[in-house]
């Protein structure tokens, strides 16, 4: 799955723009997938 189609962000490969967005998205999905982990810990107390 690509996250950029999935945006429809159409900053072309290697840009400065495209990366920052890539950058972001990969941020966004490490802190949905930690607090999601931190929840699902939590559950389990």
């Amino acid at each position: 799955m690509d996250l950029m189609q999935d945006m429809n962000v159409d900053f072309r490969e290697g840009t400065y723009l495209y990366e920052r967005q890539r950058f972001l998205l990969l941020e966004q999905a490490i802190d949905y997938a930690e607090s999601t982990l931190r929840a699902r810990s939590r559950d389990r107390e």
